[in-house]
């Protein structure tokens, strides 16, 4: 995205079947629970949701932010 590397992410699995169709990863994808992607991500790293369609990009503290009363 913009020459910048990203860490896709989609917001559902329906989401990543439609997005990666054709692509090469339609069985690579893996579920994670979002307190442990925030846990192992680093302060810097870019995620892209749903980048074949929304392309909403965040950080970590914007994903850490979504978790607040959870």
């Amino acid at each position: 995205m913009d020459g910048q590397s990203f860490i896709p992410i989609s917001s559902d699995e329906a989401t990543f079947k439609r997005e990666a169709a054709g692509s090469g990863f339609e069985k690579d994808g893996v579920s994670i629970d979002r307190n442990l992607l925030v846990s192992i991500l680093a302060e810097d790293q870019v995620l892209v949701l749903n980048p074949g369609s929304d392309k909403v990009k965040m950080t970590k503290a914007d994903l850490a932010k979504g978790l607040k009363g959870i």
